[in-house]
């Protein structure tokens, strides 16, 4: 009988009152209640039982030069070395709890390779197979083992952790505990991670998540959640990920890290900044949060203890044209350095204020997010340890990831040869072409840093080095204003002869996949046509009639940038738009405790009589 099922054989009083102990004194009992947020991963666990989540630590190391004995003699001790990985997880009375079992062997799978004829293949499938393999928290450890023999001495040791135990730095943690088991070296004594956890439980520690929640909830509170990162397909159920990669260069992220150093910053502000300014572009929103994981390791007796120490936040980036590059950095920094004293916080809390506003397959608070690696701390770089040649592979590949229920998460790795970026995107929102384009402009930014130091945000250019194109798709409208804006050679384009650009809200052009308004060349001027649309990355011309300017209301062409000028001087309103819902459809989103505006009352000052008004 396990310590769950004599707890749940006590009479309810015995039960009630062992309980209360355990939360309070759970070492003597080696009983621990989960932190808060592992208890929101548990949660999560529940509720997609039977799969695998993206967020679980998945890695594969090849060892070459090691026998099959004394490989499962260092899993064993490995297993042995790290509390978190002999935890056993119960439900009672509400409540989830974790204990060490150290009666149990690890679980292994031996699976011998070397009559395949095609090894690399089959190592593949089984690759894939092991990432999505799911844990069975209630009955099994929350750890996987499988042990591919591709020759003699040379074998794929696959390590699956599931998330209540593991974060990125816990990777780093339990692969330098196998080079050092693979030595032979004696593993110094670590802390046990059910103190953290009770720690986490105490008065004080949910005094200190409590208020941690409030600051963040503040910090959202007038932003745009959703912020509608444009997708080339309808909205739907999370599919499967793909997987585009980016490398940045020794040399550039050399630049890139002395820029950091110039600026009294670090690199998870400036590689935030330069892709929250892209999502501005993309999105047109003044406050965008981009979710990013901080790793919660300050107290130095728990860096060499695995577990689950991080947490997520909703970090939010106000975007200032007037503002240059290095000002937005400095100001982004300052405002790092104070999440840093809020970021022990569990964000399904913070997410469940704003559950009102979910969409279908939207996070109710971010819908992407963007976190920062340092190889060395993550065990990446060791190529030779006690005799063995080692390599390590990240399991979180195309193919592996299953039920992806973000829109973009960019994923950055910081290695001594240079800075991989990773951006994992949903397959039934995005074409890869769509997020490649994306990837090509974040790169070619980061790139080109230092020429940007002084430029305003208003005034950067976003380049794909895509040059003209031959677009095809929409017929053009026809010309409508002449315009003052000055026809740029940069992200210009053709169709039927005819030359255009997609400018944004500040008149500069956009490259491809981009929504912005569209200008068309004649005689060496340009002409605006009020509509909104976007040169897609199948070079297709889309015209956007819901996010144009110039649009046909009952027979009638209107401009919305003269009819919120007159409702804006006529009402005195500040906080109301437009919208456009097509087939004729105008209306009218409006904020005022003071006033009720009507259709007639609009129709009066306008001429335009809109379909619905919304106060």
């Amino acid at each position: 009988m396990n310590i769950a099922e004599k707890i749940n054989y006590l009479d309810n009083d015995s039960r009630v009152k062992l309980l209360g102990k355990i939360r309070t004194e759970g070492e003597k009992y080696g009983i621990y209640p989960l932190t808060p947020n592992q208890y929101s991963i548990w949660c999560g666990y529940k509720i997609s039982e039977g799969h695998s989540d993206f967020t679980n630590p998945c890695v594969a190391v090849t060892l070459e030069g090691i026998d099959l004995k004394k490989l499962l003699d260092v899993v064993k001790k490995l297993f042995r070395a790290n509390d978190v990985m002999n935890y056993r997880f119960f439900e009672t009375d509400d409540t989830v709890y974790q204990y060490i079992d150290y009666d149990g062997e690890p679980p292994v799978i031996i699976t011998d390779l070397k009559d395949k004829n095609d090894i690399q293949t089959a190592v593949r499938k089984y690759s894939q197979d092991f990432y999505r393999m799911p844990y069975r928290l209630k009955s099994e450890y929350p750890v996987h083992f499988q042990i591919l023999e591709l020759e003699s001495e040379k074998y794929v040791l696959m390590i699956g952790l599931h998330h209540l135990i593991s974060d990125a730095l816990s990777v780093g943690v339990m692969l330098n505990d196998l080079y050092s088991q693979i030595e032979g070296k004696p593993l110094q004594k670590k802390a046990n991670y059910g103190v953290y956890a009770l720690n986490k439980n105490s008065g004080n520690g949910m005094s200190i998540q409590k208020e941690n929640e409030r600051y963040w909830i503040e910090t959202i509170a007038k932003t745009d959640k959703v912020i509608g990162i444009p997708a080339d397909y309808e909205r739907g159920w999370s599919g499967n990920a793909g997987i585009v990669e980016l490398y940045i260069s020794k040399d550039d992220s050399e630049v890139i890290k002395q820029t950091a150093k110039n600026l009294g910053s670090n690199m998870y502000t400036i590689l935030s900044s330069v892709y929250s300014i892209i999502v501005h572009n993309l999105t047109e929103k003044k406050d965008m949060i981009i979710a990013t994981t901080f790793f919660n390791r300050e107290d130095t007796a728990f860096m060499n203890t695995m577990g689950d120490f991080a947490s997520i936040v909703p970090f939010v980036f106000s975007f200032q044209p007037e503002l240059t590059l290095y000002e937005y950095i400095r100001k982004n920094t300052i405002r790092f350095f104070e999440a840093l004293d809020h970021c022990d916080v569990t964000f399904s809390r913070i997410a469940e204020v704003y559950n009102d506003s979910m969409v279908e397959n939207i996070n109710p608070v971010y819908q992407t997010a963007l976190v920062y690696h340092k190889s060395d701390l993550i065990g990446m770089n060791i190529n030779e340890t006690g005799g063995v040649k080692i390599s390590v592979e990240d399991l979180a590949v195309e193919g592996s990831i299953e039920n992806f229920r973000q829109d973009i998460y960019i994923k950055i790795t910081d290695s001594d040869e240079n800075l991989k970026i990773q951006a994992l995107y949903n397959k039934e929102l995005f074409r890869r072409e769509s997020i490649e384009n994306l990837m090509g402009i974040y790169g070619n930014t980061l790139r080109n840093i230092r020429n940007f130091a002084d430029t305003l945000l208003k005034d950067m250019l976003l380049d794909n080095c895509s040059g003209n194109l031959n677009v095809y798709g929409e017929r053009l409208p026809e010309k409508y204003k002449l315009s003052d804006v000055v026809l740029p050679d940069l992200n210009s384009f053709t169709l039927n002869g005819e030359r255009f650009c997609i400018l944004n809200k500040y008149s500069k052009p956009l490259p491809k996949g981009f929504y912005g308004e569209i200008f068309v060349e004649s005689a060496g001027r340009l002409y605006e046509t009020g509509k909104t649309g976007i040169v897609r990355t199948d070079n297709a011309l889309e015209i956007c009639e819901e996010r144009s300017r110039l649009i046909d209301v009952g027979e009638k062409l209107i401009d919305t940038d003269d009819i919120s000028e007159q409702t804006r001087n006529c009402f005195g309103l500040t906080d109301f738009y437009y919208y456009y819902a097509g087939n004729g459809i105008l209306i009218l989103n409006y904020r005022s405790d003071r006033q009720e505006i009507s259709k007639e009352n609009i129709a009066e000052k306008t001429g335009i009589m809109p379909a619905l008004v919304y106060r």
